[in-house]
């Protein structure tokens, strides 16, 4: 159960087809739990989409699912897309990123770059071929038991 007076720490991940999210608070000895998943196939015109304009979908589609958690209160962003953190201090000319840092405007949270082996939570809800499993419009939010055996394989499996 999540605790409001702790700082919630969401994580979020892309692919060319899928979009994955997962928000955590850090226990008392620093190990961050699991509170929900989410995940989200793409539709054919969000596919097309650049890598940044996914990443930064992720992020703004990922904080309006966690909103009733996340509103009012600060938190940190994780990603592993680095350019995202200059997303409010650059000047893009891109109208859609442009239009999502608006968005954000009413969240106060820290976007925090992490290198990819550090966001192996989200990176495993894309990993799997989540086309095959769902349809266009669904997505799905799981409780941490439902997923935390994917992840720990995903985390320990070798890949070539």
């Amino acid at each position: 159960m999540p605790d409001v007076s702790r700082l919630f720490v969401l994580q979020t991940d892309e692919s060319n087809s899928v979009l994955g999210a997962i928000l955590l608070q850090e226990d008392d000895y620093r190990i961050k739990k699991h509170i929900a998943f989410v995940s989200r196939k793409l539709l054919s015109r969000e596919e097309h989409y650049s890598t940044i304009e996914r990443e930064c979908f992720a992020i703004v589609w990922s904080v309006t699912k966690f909103q009733e958690s996340l509103y009012g209160t600060e938190f940190i962003v994780e990603t592993d897309h680095h350019p995202l953190q200059y997303l409010g201090k650059a000047q893009f000319r891109n109208g859609r990123l442009m239009r999502w840092a608006v968005a954000w405007q009413p969240y106060r949270f820290l976007l925090k770059a992490v290198h990819g082996r550090e966001n192996v939570g989200a990176d495993c809800l894309i990993a799997t071929n989540w086309r095959i499993l769902f349809s266009r419009e669904i997505d799905l939010v799981f409780l941490a038991f439902s997923l935390r055996r994917l992840c720990v394989h995903y985390e320990n499996a070798t890949f070539i």
